[in-house]
């Protein structure tokens, strides 16, 4: 809905593509678009061909998308129109994980060892050949946890390879495990120019080996040598990948005195990112691109954060809800700026394999990122989320 307002305050008027499901479950916001096309968003030349065929009753100064699969469409469309855009080979790299650490890697930038794979075999023989592990598996262009595994012998390979999606399975990387701490930087592309606004701090779900993440926090707790380090080794990688346009969200660690980039995104970082980047600086994040098409330029000097925002999801085992605290206790809550948890007592919740799976969040503000944090963390607590695991015993 953001995407959509911060468009028609600037006198755009928003055509909306978007499949039939999507639209259909989201009918607040295909109300408000000025025109609405359903068609398939994941599919970059019949988008395209829609856009050419709708080109002559609308004047179209910009394409935007909002999701990972749409990435390659909005490229398609742009290119197709003659508007400002990422060239539909850079981002068909960085949507294909292993082609971008190839990429970035070839570029000088610092990335873990991987092979691409075509078969359990092709695995296999990384895992056997006398590497140290572990190793991740996970599909070339996925999102949200899908199909990443942990590798630490050929009976976990076997098991990662099962786990992955059939689709996946025929074209799929390991790649050795990255150690350090986790992060991401948050920008918008001024002038074809990459720009960090800030960085987030990625906290993972506790159990072992897993790769979902429970919680974000902005901006960043990195001293300034870091920081700085960090936003001019993304801006640089964005650059040499020849990305220009949009909003983006790129991945890295900090492992010793190394910045190891991970998965680059031209769209809004997920998790509710996006909604926390305009908390702490009072950006319109969406219209920063939409300026840009009327002719408005931003100016990245004028950029401050101000304040933390944070966070943090619910991770119950998988089970039968039992009781839940007082939401609206915690929804009335200062810090608090949005909780979605549609869950009742009596509802089942599946084990958490993705991010898909998670069944809700607490998002805080506070005057700092770690007040931010903490806040997030007693709002979560104060809803006492109660959950049978499956392999309790019933009365």
């Amino acid at each position: 809905m953001r995407c959509v307002r911060q468009a028609q305050t600037r006198g755009l008027r928003v055509v909306l593509l978007d499949s039939s499901d999507n639209l259909d479950s989201a009918p607040e916001i295909a109300a408000a678009a000025d025109r609405v096309i359903r068609g398939p968003f994941d599919q970059p030349d019949a988008c395209a061909e829609i856009a050419l065929e709708h080109a002559s009753s609308e004047h179209f100064v910009g394409v935007f998308g909002w999701r990972e699969y749409a990435m390659e469409s909005v490229a398609a469309v742009a290119e197709a129109l003659g508007l400002p855009g990422n060239g539909r080979k850079a981002v068909a790299t960085v949507r294909d994980k292993y082609a971008c650490r190839e990429a970035l890697r070839l570029a000088g930038f610092a990335q873990p060892c991987a092979r691409r794979c075509s078969s359990l075999g092709d695995a296999l023989e990384v895992v056997t050949g006398g590497g140290a592990g572990p190793w991740i598996v996970k599909p070339k262009d996925a999102m949200g946890s899908v199909g990443v595994g942990v590798v630490r012998g050929p009976a976990d390979a076997a098991r990662a390879y099962a786990a992955l999606p059939e689709r996946h399975r025929s074209d799929f990387l390991i790649e050795e495990f990255q150690s350090g701490t986790e992060y991401s930087a948050e920008g918008v592309f001024v002038e074809a120019q990459p720009q960090v606004i800030t960085l987030t701090t990625k906290h993972l779900m506790e159990e072992a080996d897993c790769f979902i993440e429970r919680g974000h926090v902005i901006p960043a707790l990195l001293p300034e040598p870091a920081s700085r380090r960090a936003r001019q080794v993304v801006e640089a990688a964005l650059r040499a990948l020849g990305l220009v346009y949009g909003v983006f969200h790129v991945e890295f660690w900090i492992d010793g005195d190394r910045i190891v980039l991970g998965e680059v995104h031209v769209r809004p970082g997920g998790d509710y990112i996006h909604l926390m980047v305009e908390l702490v600086t009072g950006l319109e994040l969406y219209g920063l691109v939409y300026d840009q098409l009327i002719g408005r330029v931003p100016d990245p000097s004028g950029w401050r954060i101000q304040g933390g925002a944070a966070v943090l999801y619910f991770t119950p085992p998988a089970g039968r809800v039992v009781s839940i605290g007082d939401a609206a206790a915690v929804s009335r809550d200062p810090a608090c700026v949005r909780l979605d948890l549609p869950l009742r007592p009596g509802d089942t919740v599946p084990a958490i394999r993705e991010s898909e799976d998670r069944p809700g969040f607490v998002l805080a503000r506070a005057e700092a990122p770690q007040a931010a944090w903490t806040a997030a963390q007693r709002l979560h607590d104060m809803i006492d989320l109660r959950v049978l695991p499956e392999s309790a015993p019933s009365r």
